[in-house]
């Protein structure tokens, strides 16, 4: 996705040290579930940067990718009434699942399990996203 930013060569350094990447994440995650939409935003742009730099240094793992898809629809189900947060997180969700559903089958099962969403409309997206 064009609208987010890369990591500087700085931050690229630092999320390839384990021990801040880990803390790094959190503190982004942990901002969706704030009741503030101006910091679910800044969260949201940060976290696909970062989730790139994470998925190309090879340190996502299947919690973390669950943990990470989970923390971001939580965010959408908290802060979804507000437009520009629903847009942002939307779309944070689809790179994230668009880029690591066939590494982790997990992320369909998370979406498959979410209260009164429609089967079929799993099935098309990943249809969509086959072709």
């Amino acid at each position: 996705n064009n609208s987010y930013k890369e990591l500087s060569i700085l931050g690229q350094a630092v999320i390839g040290t384990p021990e801040l990447c880990q803390s790094i994440i959190m503190c982004i995650l942990t901002g969706f579930s704030w009741s503030d939409t101006a910091v679910c935003h800044r969260c949201s742009s940060l976290l696909w940067p970062v989730c790139k730099q994470i998925i190309a240094n090879n340190q996502m793992s299947e919690e973390a990718a669950q943990h990470v898809f989970m923390s971001i629809l939580s965010g959408l189900q908290l802060h979804g009434q507000h437009e520009s947060c629903q847009s942002s997180l939307l779309s944070l969700a689809l790179a994230f699942y668009e880029t690591l559903r066939q590494k982790f089958p997990c992320l369909t099962n998370i979406m498959q399990h979410i209260p009164d969403v429609d089967q079929q409309l799993i099935t098309s997206l990943e249809e969509k996203l086959n072709s």
